[in-house]
């Protein structure tokens, strides 16, 4: 039964009331544990219960509660040992309430999956917690939740819980932090300073006094002494021996010496006339006529160059004539059959009845020339009504209009007839160039796909045959028309250029290699003049002639170097005349860079100087347009994007039409200034098929994800296909950046596409005819010099031409060849037979080519000698054959080189002297390739010097104040009073009876090594540096600033007076001892067999057996695996015991005895009172429920569908009232006569007796009788 509270009760009403209230908490009392107290608390909504079971002591606070605390705030959370520490200042959102129990601390490590919510511990009022000890570098996410006291009606706890706090993260860091750790060791390590400065003062010093007592060396002063003496005695007597050997053989020497003065002018005089030559002047005459021919072809090859490079300026003249620069669809109105001819027009054209419109496509070239595709009927009579096209993009909404003045009301006219469908526009769709390369122009297609040799591109280069084009304009309704076949002059022109550029470079090709030849021919003949010229000094004709064919070859010369001057002025205006050419390629390409600036423009606003119409970002409603005078790319605004608002693209709003085989280039100018995460983005040119659904164009760019100050441009071409309808710009990153863009660009620019193409094209070939016209007045400059060098030549035969080559007496000739001179012929072409004359001598060269390797045999590189230029034989005619020139003189005196196999003299006198071996007299001085010997007059060799190793090995050596430097001294025994070892004048170490040392400086005390005695006459080694040994160190003692077990820096243990430092192999302190204080942090464990004694220990984690406050078992406090125990003076206080429980013992805490004899007690006393209430509470209900069965005869409760209804009226009366959740109803018997709903009053049948107001304006009746509606005032 449902029981519905009055808010206002009436005093009668309020004893049943009580009563019912009184009976209903009897009734919830009955169905508790029988011995509990019910006690309402101040709040007149919680109860407290007291009794067996409920709470944890047998009361029960807070019963019936349902709200929760507020949530935790205040909390604090720190690393500490290794644990977070989590601190409460104790206050919660709101206030702590009357019923609040404890916060719980939680925590949950942070990137690990697996792990678990561990609850850290409670808190029932400002406190700290700690989750224990984790791993340094754990990060942990901590919060707290606050819990109330709050029971159940059975005394059982439900605690409401609050929000969760905020949570906190904190990193764990070591109980010894790596910052501490390095304070420590960098501590120690100084600590070494001041001990390592006094050990090198106390080394220095060492070191200086062994130095002065080594460099005074007063022990080996005499010792010095007596060897020098010995040393000077030996070397006189030796000196003395060699001088008087060298005085025996040499008792002439002086008179030679003015022999060889006198006839030093003779020699200088002979020498002219042994003076090889070179070339003769046949050999010169024929170089000079093949330089000529030389020139003469590089004449030709300049003349063709200044050919091609003309005709590369006509074509390129003519390609920028043949480019398309506008094109124009005309419209005129003619009849159904023929094309009109006159009344052209760009203009819209209004079709007269019965007329037809007809259109062509106006074409215009760079010349000024026009051109007029075949004219195409586009309407006539109207026809069917064609199909609905696809719907095309929404456009921008225009600005409201103002609101109008209302109108009369007119009378309605009737229905008017259905209007006729208007004609179908046409428009052209798309112009396509059609190309077909033939030796004969092909006739014009008729078919939409022309097919055959028709290609839609452009063919590569053919040098032969002619390019022709046709245009096929398709319309809107589908029909076609094609344009006159023409010849492409663009194609022409490039091919022409092309031609010319080829032809130019093969033709300097060819002068090249003619120069090539003329100059190795020339070589050739150089080297036979040498054979030849002999035979031209037979006689004084064959001098004469040779002097001719000079005067000859010095005439063909000069007409050579005439021939290649002219060539060369040639070249220079075929240069210049292709240097033309080039300009006017350059004017073609700045007609195509006119056209390309002058395309329409597709996109609205493309530099936002009208806000944010036609364009959106990726971020609704965001403010993308920046007004920036300065900054921005032109105009005064700019879009921007930002990373922090999620702006990653700009997107227009206004799609473009394309048309299909039509280029469209977008562009636009950007800075970056935030590249964020992002990591690729640019302009982003898409297509639509439908105009709802759209894609990226193909091979869209990225920019560079660099940040800058300066504006970037890029840009982004595609060639629209049939799935590409709809065209429109965007710029997009994969993720939000900062950024602006500005000046954003949509062309049509097919036709400034091609003129571009062409103008490329034409100053390509512009170049290329600019290049050869270079080559081939390279090669004229060569071909040039060539002609002087042939010239030099012949002057230089007509020279040596009044030279024979003789003997030194002129009486007879030599001959220097392979072949017997007899066996040749002079100038004139006689034998020499029977003009060899006694005394003609003959060298013989050699006719040998030798090989050899260079290093293994058959395992490294061969190498080829050619010894035809060496004289192998050297023969004189005695009258009959030829005989060895064998040279005897009681002197020879030469002012140049004196060669043979065998020299014999008493004295050799000269500058240099080469042969094979050399030898004295008696043996005793051998020398040659292999190196030097000497030996004694037994044969014993004393001294011996290798060339190839520069080994020397001497009996015994002596020296008298030098010194000897070598890398290695190797000896038996080396004796001496003082040795130094110096570099560059730098003694690096000394040694002598004093002592040793080493150091490469020059101050005493930066030496690095000393080892000599001190004054105690006890021997002392000072050592700057460090000491290594693969073995033991030991001493009785060892005494150093720092004694490490590594030289390397943070590595391994190192100890100094701070203290002791070990590092890990991360280079990172693991352990400090710090002398001063005893302090010793560690990365590690602490273990220990025994004791370990500290007044305090500070750790995150102490694991151990037993930890006790003192070692008095009778009075302490211990934690061992059992539980905790508090002992004083023998007696057990408290005892947390595992297994058994709590055991109070001597505490005064109450004993679970005595909680149970109380709860018996209260039982007993509940009981009773309960058996008393229960009386009562009968006589109650009865009478509350006589007064409910009265009530319910006017006012009903039901439940229908789970919706609660209130019936308000007598059970026996037809009109009632019934209230629900959802309506109100007036019921007339079972009819629902009119209910009120969802903010309405709906009623079937109503009848107004006055005036019906419906907002401003009321149904008002007439005196009349009528009804009118009229306007009551207020807000219109």
């Amino acid at each position: 039964m449902a029981i519905h509270e009055e808010l206002r009760p009436d005093a009668a009403a309020l004893p049943y009331l009580a009563a019912r209230s009184a009976l209903n908490r009897g009734l919830d009392n009955s169905a508790r544990t029988a011995g509990t107290i019910v006690v309402p608390n101040g709040d007149g909504v919680t109860e407290t219960i007291l009794g067996v079971g409920a709470g944890v002591n047998g009361v029960a606070q807070w019963v019936g509660d349902t709200t929760p605390p507020g949530r935790p705030v205040g909390l604090d959370v720190t690393s500490h040992l290794s644990t977070a520490l989590i601190r409460w200042d104790g206050e919660l959102e709101g206030g702590i309430p009357d019923d609040f129990l404890k916060v719980v601390v939680y925590a949950k490590e942070t990137g690990n999956a697996q792990a678990e919510t561990i609850e850290v511990g409670a808190l029932r009022g400002p406190g700290e917690v700690n989750t224990g000890v984790f791993d340094a570098g754990t990060v942990m996410d901590v919060w707290a939740v606050a819990y109330d006291d709050a029971h159940d009606q059975y005394g059982n706890s439900t605690p409401n819980a609050s929000a969760e706090s905020v949570h906190v993260n904190v990193e764990i860091l070591a109980i010894v932090s790596q910052q501490e750790f390095d304070d420590a060791a960098e501590n120690i390590l100084a600590a070494a300073a001041a001990d390592a400065e006094k050990q090198v003062e106390k080394v220095n010093g060492a070191i200086t006094d062994a130095v002065d007592k080594i460099q005074a060396n007063t022990d080996g002063i005499e010792e010095e002494k007596r060897l020098r003496e010995e040393a000077d005695q030996k070397l006189q007597e030796d000196a003395d021996r060699i001088k008087a050997e060298s005085d025996r053989i040499s008792g002439n020497v002086d008179a030679m010496a003015t022999d060889v003065d006198s006839v030093k002018a003779d020699l200088l005089e002979q020498a002219v006339r042994v003076t090889t030559v070179e070339q003769d002047a046949k050999s010169a005459k024929e170089t000079a006529s093949s330089a000529k021919s030389t020139a003469e072809g590089a004449k030709s090859t300049a003349d063709n160059a200044a050919t091609l490079a003309s005709k590369a300026q006509a074509d390129a003249a003519a390609a920028k004539a043949d480019t398309v620069v506008s094109s124009v669809i005309e419209y005129a109105v003619g009849g159904a059959v023929s094309a009109p001819t006159t009344g052209w027009s760009s203009q819209d054209t209004t079709r007269p009845a019965g007329a037809t419109v007809w259109m062509r496509t106006k074409i215009t070239k760079g010349d000024g020339t026009v051109v007029y595709s075949a004219a195409a009927p586009v309407t006539g009579n109207t026809g069917p009504a064609g199909a609905i096209g696809p719907q095309g993009p929404d456009g921008a909404t225009g600005p409201q209009g103002p609101q109008g003045e209302p109108g009369k009301d007119g009378a309605a006219g009737p229905q008017g007839p259905a209007g006729v469908n208007g004609a179908a526009g046409v428009s052209i769709t798309a112009v396509t160039t059609f190309y077909n390369l033939a030796l004969a122009q092909p006739a014009q297609p008729s078919n939409k796909a022309p097919g055959g040799s028709w290609a839609l591109s452009e063919p590569a280069y053919d040098r032969n045959k002619t390019l022709y084009t046709a245009m096929r304009v398709d319309y809107s309704d589908g029909s076609w028309s094609w344009t006159p076949v023409q010849v492409s002059s663009s194609y022409a022109a490039a091919q022409a250029a092309e031609t010319s550029a080829r032809d130019s470079q093969q033709a300097a090709t060819n002068a090249n290699t003619a120069a090539q030849t003329a100059q190795s021919n020339a070589q050739a003949s150089a080297q036979s003049a040498a054979q030849s010229a002999s035979s031209a000094a037979a006689s004084a004709a064959d001098s004469a002639a040779a002097k001719k064919d000079a005067a000859a070859a010095k005439t063909d010369a000069a007409a050579a170097k005439s021939t290649a001057n002219g060539a060369s002025a040639l070249a220079t205006q075929s240069a210049a005349t292709a240097t033309a050419a080039q300009q006017a390629a350059t004017s073609a390409q700045t007609a195509a860079n006119i056209l390309m600036q002058t395309s329409a423009e597709l996109q609205p606003n493309p530099g936002f100087e009208h806000g944010k119409d036609y364009w959106t970002t990726n971020v609704s409603g965001f403010n993308f347009v920046q007004l920036s005078r300065e900054y921005s790319h032109s105009g005064e605004y700019r879009a921007q994007f930002t990373a922090e608002a999620g702006v990653k693209e700009i997107v227009s709003t206004h799609a473009v039409q394309a048309t299909v085989g039509q280029r469209y280039r977008m562009s636009c100018w950007y800075k970056l200034t935030d590249v964020g995460t992002a990591t690729a983005g640019g302009p982003r040119l898409q297509y639509s098929s439908d105009g709802k659904t759209w894609a990226d164009v193909p091979n869209c760019p990225g920019v560079a994800l660099t940040p800058g100050d300066d504006w970037r441009t890029t840009s982004v071409d595609v060639v629209a296909t049939e799935s590409m309808k709809w065209l429109r710009c965007r710029f997009a990153f994969n993720q939000p950046v900062g950024a602006y863009l500005d000046d954003f660009s949509l062309k049509d620019i097919t036709l400034a596409y091609e003129a571009q193409t062409l103008a490329d094209t034409a100053n390509k070939t512009a170049t290329k005819a600019v290049t050869a016209a270079a080559n081939a007045d390279a090669k004229a400059v060569a071909a040039d010099q060539k002609a002087i060098s042939a010239q030099k030549s012949a002057d230089d035969a007509g020279d040596v031409a009044d030279l024979a080559f003789t003997t030194a007496d002129s009486k007879n000739r030599v001959f220097m060849q392979a072949t017997d001179p007899r066996e040749g012929t002079d100038a004139n072409g006689d034998s020499l037979a029977d003009k060899i004359r006694p005394g003609d001598l003959w060298w013989k060269t050699s006719t040998l080519l030798e090989t050899y390797w260079e290093g293994e045999p058959n395992n490294s590189i061969s190498v080829l000698v050619d010894h035809s230029d060496e004289i192998e034989e050297m023969k004189i005619w005695n009258g009959a054959a030829w005989a060895k020139h064998v040279l005897y003189a009681q002197d020879i005196l030469a002012n140049g080189s004196i060669s043979a196999d065998l020299m014999s003299a008493d004295v050799f006198n000269g500058r240099t002297f080469i042969g094979g071996t050399y030898k004295t007299t008696n043996g005793n001085l051998i020398m040659n390739d292999a190196g030097l010997a000497l030996f004694d007059s037994s044969g014993n060799r004393t001294v011996s010097m290798l060339a190839d190793t520069g080994d020397v090995v001497l009996r015994n050596l002596h020296m008298y104040g030098g010194v000897q430097d070598a890398p290695t001294i190797n000896a038996g025994s080396i004796v001496g009073a003082d040795y130094k070892l110096a570099v560059d004048g730098v003694t690096f170490a000394q040694m002598n009876a004093s002592g040793v040392y080493f150091g490469d400086h020059a101050e005493k005390d930066k030496k690095a090594f000393a080892l000599a005695k001190d004054d105690k006459d006890q021997w002392v080694l000072s050592i700057r540096g460090a000491i290594q040994s693969d073995s033991d160190i030991s001493g009785g003692t060892v005494t150093g600033a720092t004694v490490q077990t590594t030289a390397d820096k943070n590595r391994g243990l190192k100890m100094t007076t701070g203290g002791l430092v070990a590092y890990s192999a991360k280079n990172q302190p693991t352990f400090t001892l710090i002398a001063d204080t005893g302090d010793i942090l560690m990365d590690g464990s602490l273990a220990s067999n025994v004791t370990i004694k500290s007044a305090r220990v500070e750790a995150g984690e102490i694991v151990g057996a037993t930890f006790a406050t003192s070692s008095d078992a009778d009075n302490r406090v211990s934690l061992d695996s059992t539980g905790l125990h508090v002992v004083r003076d023998g007696q057990t206080l408290i005892d947390f015991n595992l297994t058994s429980g709590v055991d109070v013992g001597e505490s005064g805490l109450a004993t679970s005895s005595e909680l149970t004899a109380t709860q018996s007690d209260l039982t007993f006393a509940i009981n009773t009172v309960r058996d008393e209430a229960a009386d009562d509470v009968q006589a109650v209900e009865d009478a509350l429920n006589t007064d409910i069965l009265e009530r319910q005869t006017y006012m009903r409760f039901s439940n229908v569908d789970n919706n609660p209804l209130l019936e308000l009226g007598a059970t026996d009366s037809e009109y009632r009232v019934q209230l629900s959740n959802t309506k109100l109803s007036f019921m007339a018997g079972n009819t629902e006569a009119a209910y009120v709903a969802n903010d309405g009053m709906n009623i079937a049948n109503a009848t107004i007796l006055s005036t019906l107001t419906i907002g401003n304006f009321a149904w008002v009746p007439r005196e009349n009788g009528h009804l009118s509606l009229q306007y009551m005032g207020g807000a219109a």
